[in-house]
């Protein structure tokens, strides 16, 4: 064949392959970033996803939420049903996986300022404040700042890695349920004791969580305490309710705070919160911290004890919960309790 025959033809292959894979992309949309796929209403589960930080701006443009839940998988872990009894909907979970407060902190200036939020239900987590922790390497603040991220879209229509994302996302709707369900408790209570010793150990060893040698000094921490306080300020002014509160965590992630020197900064933490806005306090030695029955891990509570958080913070008396459960933090009130 002529050399040149051979050359269109690979050319063609070529173009048929990228249409096929970009064509399959767009329609299964396995990252929720077209909104005018057809199969949109047919492919409702999509677990195979590249980056939280490239979905969670998509579904906040298609959502157009009135209400967000903020903070990492521990609140990520709530369903937004659980909210609806409270706040206004459509309601958005908007965490971010192991996410340090800077990046809370630019998605939720993203969300003030191009959404119509009204109210934000921000879970803080003790760890999220370590100075040495960076953002996660699929953060880009680019994305937040421009209305056409061309880089997301290319990624979602060409990436071959996105065909098997379609692939799989195709194989759930035949194999899978088509809602996910964290409701319940998973584990046995061996399998939560085993989870509990990983999650421990991971914190210890590793930077990302609380292995910091600039995380035992109690000021470091107050640039991103400041983050906090800005987006106070920017709910203050778009006249946004703002419900903070601290996530609980199993009675030994809280005794490894002392053990690792951390004591000193976790105090320091719950009091310069207090200066700054009220909050509740769940971060403590409670009856259901001490249950490891309530947890799936060191760090993750089931998705049950979201509802009594939610219960504790809107004053709701018809939920079952324990009365040592929450403490109320009341702004520059230095006689509250801090443990």
């Amino acid at each position: 064949m002529n050399p040149m025959h051979w050359i269109k033809y690979f050319m063609a292959v070529t173009t048929i392959a990228i249409l096929s894979i970009s064509l399959t992309n767009y329609l299964v949309n396995p990252y929720r970033i077209f909104t005018s796929s057809p199969l949109n209403s047919l492919l409702l589960t999509k677990q195979h996803l590249l980056s939280s930080r490239m979905t969670q701006v998509y579904n906040f443009k298609r959502i157009q939420p009135s209400t967000l839940m903020m903070g990492t998988s521990r609140i990520g872990l709530f369903s937004p049903k659980q909210l609806e009894v409270y706040l206004d909907k459509p309601i958005q979970n908007l965490a971010l996986e192991g996410s340090s407060i800077y990046e809370q902190y630019c998605y939720l200036r993203y969300a003030i300022e191009h959404g119509r939020i009204k109210n934000i239900i921000w879970g803080l987590d003790f760890f999220a404040f370590n100075p040495d922790k960076s953002p996660d390497g699929t953060f880009e603040s680019e994305r937040l700042e421009s209305s056409f991220y061309w880089s997301d879209y290319a990624t979602a229509l060409f990436n071959f890695k996105t065909f098997q994302h379609s692939l799989a996302t195709i194989k759930d709707k035949v194999s899978a349920p088509e809602t996910i369900d964290f409701s319940g408790q998973p584990f046995t209570p061996e399998e939560i004791k085993s989870n509990i010793t990983y999650t421990l150990n991971e914190y210890r060893t590793h930077k990302k969580f609380l292995a910091s040698n600039s995380f035992q000094q109690s000021n470091s921490i107050d640039q991103n305490l400041g983050y906090v306080q800005t987006i106070i300020n920017l709910c203050r002014k778009h006249d946004i309710r703002c419900e903070l509160y601290t996530s609980p965590v199993y009675e030994a992630h809280l005794k490894m705070y002392n053990a690792m020197g951390l004591e000193k900064t976790f105090r320091y933490w719950k009091i310069s919160l207090s200066r700054k806005t009220s909050y509740v306090d769940f971060c403590t030695v409670n009856s259901v911290t001490q249950n490891l029955l309530y947890f799936r891990d060191s760090s993750h509570v089931i998705q049950e004890v979201g509802s009594m958080i939610f219960a504790r913070l809107f004053h709701d008396t018809t939920v079952k919960k324990t009365d040592d459960f929450g403490i109320d933090i009341f702004k520059n009130d230095l006689k509250s309790t801090f443990n």
